[in-house]
């Protein structure tokens, strides 16, 4: 394992169907704090599968991964993935999809909504907040009047 390595994979493997299909075998990884790092290659090669596994959405078939030193068994706090495809949830308003992470971790409904409402605002959609979000919506919500 590298020195000061922020995040290390370690000969690791993930195999799907009995090991039929390989995402990734064997591959060794060491990334620093404050390095940049692209992951490329072609679809299908195992980019995103290689990102679950370093998030913990995903355990390795065999080798490990580590996180400051730790093993990556579950999420952890800290540690976010985002996707080139975004991720609504189509069933959720507006605020229920901006506070999901904060609800997930047992956070209290005051917060949710404090903290939901401010990165609403933050990002130009305040008085949206209880729309359908737009996966659902037909047509663009109009904000509501206090």
């Amino acid at each position: 394992m590298a020195d000061g390595a922020k995040i290390v994979v370690d000969h690791a493997s993930k195999l799907f169907l009995e090991g039929t299909v390989v995402a990734f075998r064997n591959l060794e990884l060491s990334v620093r704090t404050n390095e940049i790092l692209s992951i490329v290659g072609p679809s299908g090669c195992g980019k995103t599968t290689l990102l679950r596994c370093i998030g913990g959405l995903l355990a390795p078939s065999s080798g490990r991964i580590l996180i400051d030193g730790r093993a990556v068994d579950r999420p952890r706090a800290g540690v976010a993935i985002v996707f080139q495809h975004f991720g609504l949830l189509p069933w959720k308003t507006v605020a229920g999809n901006v506070a999901f992470g904060l609800k997930v971790a047992g956070a209290p409904r005051r917060l949710l909504e404090e903290r939901a409402g401010r990165y609403i605002d933050l990002v130009g959609l305040g008085g949206f907040g209880s729309s359908a979000s737009a996966w659902r919506a037909r047509s663009p919500p109009t904000p509501k009047s206090s």
